[in-house]
């Protein structure tokens, strides 16, 4: 990459990592957390861990798509201002319906599709695999930081510390990363959004490359439903104590990843890894339920952790190589809508399955991957070959 690309891919990667930062903390804490405030349940508990996906999947298309009309800039201090008034709100919640509340503003700041965007308007197709690494590494190496972090803040100082110092990376990001971002819109004709989205919609490859986000989302959010129980049952890991199993794992998933991406630059290679990546989630999955024993269980994690990285990095490259510059925000936001809605459904289904133990939720997770790795599997004409976006 050139340095200016590299330096787009950078700024975004600022801004998604130091925002997932703080989302990501509480993913091994929240579930535990919820089911002990007044009012809560078992639904409401899984709920509290997906409904920011709600209204993150209804606002990542608008606010995408406004993003090409005031530019990149603006939408994204708006987002990180929403998630900064709902980490508080959180933060301050006494009772279940004030955390979902902070959860579902969090969630408002929905502005994955305008980052993503923003790299693919300066960065060259032939080289958005690497841009979309660099971004990858990044959010990855905030999951690890944030999977330490998290539990070692909760266990000082409780949860709604958490949610406090996400409040503060919300605003380290708005001072510190957002005002190197395009401010202007992209030159040339705004395909009106109603048109953009029937043209979107009306690509294969759009429509596969969005299930299988929503896919791994989904799945994503159901395994951390479950997850904590299972360290408690196999390792003795309290929530507050997780870190110690997932740190390493994380470590070790990435360092198996890591030298791949680049070399899926060559001959356009991604979209051939899709199928077996997914199909490597599912399995591991399966591993956590029917094999018994630690090994098992931090073998299943980290083959599932370095397959899940791989995707973030290559779904978004594929799809970007497929949208026309006119409707990018537009299609970056449907995809990331499908993301978050995913992880809405993931949690929701999570709740519904918690009385039912951790086996049936983690096999739905794995038969949720194992259709998106035949759906995605199929993204393999070139891009030319899907139909232009309708004005």
């Amino acid at each position: 990459m050139r340095r200016a690309e590299l330096s787009a891919a950078l700024g975004a990667g600022a801004i998604m990592a130091t925002r997932m930062l703080g989302l990501f903390m509480v993913y091994p804490l929240l579930v535990p957390y919820a089911r002990s405030l007044p009012g809560s349940g078992a639904f409401l508990a899984g709920a509290s861990l997906g409904v920011y996906g709600l209204t993150q999947g209804l606002l990542q298309i608008p606010l995408g798509a406004l993003s090409d009309r005031w530019g990149r800039r603006r939408v994204l201090a708006l987002g990180l201002v929403l998630l900064l008034v709902g980490s508080l709100i959180a933060a301050l919640a006494h009772g279940i319906v004030g955390l979902l509340v902070g959860r579902a503003l969090q969630g408002a700041g929905a502005i994955g599709s305008v980052a993503l965007a923003s790299i693919s308007d300066r960065v060259h197709e032939d080289q958005r695999v690497k841009a979309m690494a660099v971004v990858g590494a990044a959010i990855g190496g905030a999951f690890v930081l944030a999977l330490l972090l998290g539990p070692l803040v909760a266990d000082g100082f409780g949860v709604s510390a958490v949610f406090a110092l996400t409040a503060v990376l919300a605003l380290v990001a708005l001072v510190a990363f957002v005002p190197s971002m395009p401010a202007q819109p992209l030159p040339g004709r705004v395909v009106p959004l109603i048109p953009s989205l029937r043209g979107l919609l009306a690509r294969p490859a759009v429509r596969r490359a969005d299930y299988g986000i929503f896919a791994q989302h989904a799945a994503f959010t159901l395994v951390f439903v479950f997850l904590p129980a299972l360290l408690v049952h196999r390792w003795g890991l309290a929530p507050a104590a997780s870190w110690r199993f997932y740190v390493p794992v994380l470590l070790v998933a990435l360092l198996v990843v890591g030298p791949l991406i680049p070399r899926l630059e060559r001959g356009r290679l991604a979209e051939g890894v899709l199928r077996p990546a997914f199909l490597v989630s599912a399995v591991a999955l399966l591993v956590l339920v029917f094999l018994p024993g630690r090994i098992a269980l931090a073998a299943a994690a980290v083959a599932y952790f370095a397959a899940f990285t791989l995707l973030e990095a290559i779904l978004p490259a594929v799809l970007s190589r497929r949208l026309p510059p006119e409707t990018r925000g537009s299609g970056m936001g449907l995809y990331s809508s499908a993301q978050f809605l995913g992880i809405f459904v993931g949690g929701l289904a999570g709740g519904l399955l918690l009385a039912w133990g951790d086996r049936p939720g983690l096999v739905v997770a794995a038969l949720l991957l194992v259709s998106s790795g035949v759906v995605t599997g199929r993204l393999v004409e070139p891009p030319s070959a899907s139909p232009r976006a309708s004005g």
